[in-house]
């Protein structure tokens, strides 16, 4: 090998050890639901789903692969929150998550709200009123989170909102906490119709993030709060939440 061809290559390992983390792509999550982030019915394709397809979208724009590997959503939450250089949607920002997230990009917002059969005589005006119902949660999403802090004793425990409708319509829970659109897709799964179901108190507005771990650096993500304020303005944002059909809060 010669002395110039050497020189060449020192020069290229040098510059690469020289390459900032930053610079390797941030590795993309989506948190499995049925509704925000959806597995693909054929291997090898783009998971589904508003929040996946936001993030996929802000991904493209920023100039990302716009790769998203699909996880339960307690392994996806857990993962992002311990992970650098992750990036993980939906995560609604609640107190009891403040602490494990950078949060990084709001891409929604909605209500988490109880919901009761609309022909059933169960009071959910208010917190207190839910507190005496057995009531239909998934298992560690925001909704669980949200039971536990206002003492709901009587919770039931799913891996999915379908199985909430089902339940709900059944019989077998007096009434179902999760975040409104959330619902409506799971009565839409279920074949059942929204105008079937009450609408009660409202447990909390929550803004809807793709976040990272604590230790990402928020200025790396400049590129991407961008790509969103540009899918706002160029109507991409809505042309996807018509897309779900979506319903922002009032």
């Amino acid at each position: 090998m010669s002395a110039a061809i050497k020189r060449y290559l020192l020069a290229v390992a040098a510059a690469c050890l020289c390459v900032p983390a930053a610079a390797t792509e941030l590795r993309m999550i989506g948190a499995e639901t049925s509704f925000y982030c959806i597995p693909p019915a054929v291997e090898g394709e783009a998971p589904s789903g508003l929040a996946c397809e936001l993030m996929a979208e802000m991904a493209r724009r920023a100039g990302h692969t716009g790769k998203i590997q699909l996880y339960p959503l307690a392994r996806a939450l857990m993962l992002a929150a311990v992970t650098p250089g992750m990036l993980v949607a939906p995560v609604a920002r609640i107190p009891a998550r403040e602490k494990l997230y950078q949060w990084q990009v709001p891409i929604l917002e909605d209500e988490f709200v109880v919901v009761a059969a609309k022909d059933a005589s169960v009071d959910i005006s208010s917190i207190a009123a839910v507190r005496k119902l057995a009531l239909g949660v998934v298992r560690d999403g925001a909704g669980a989170r949200l039971a536990e802090a206002h003492n709901f004793d009587r919770v039931s425990l799913v891996a999915h909102d379908d199985l909430n409708a089902r339940k709900l319509s059944a019989g077998r829970i007096d009434a179902w906490l999760s975040s409104w659109n959330g619902i409506l897709s799971a009565q839409r799964n279920a074949g059942l119709k929204a105008d079937s179901l009450r609408r009660g108190v409202v447990v909390s507005r929550v803004k809807i993030y793709m976040a990272s771990s604590p230790e990402l650096d928020p200025a790396l993500l400049a590129e991407w709060r961008a790509a969103m304020d540009a899918m706002v303005r160029d109507g991409a944002y809505d042309r996807l939440l018509k897309k779900y059909q979506y319903e922002l809060p009032k």
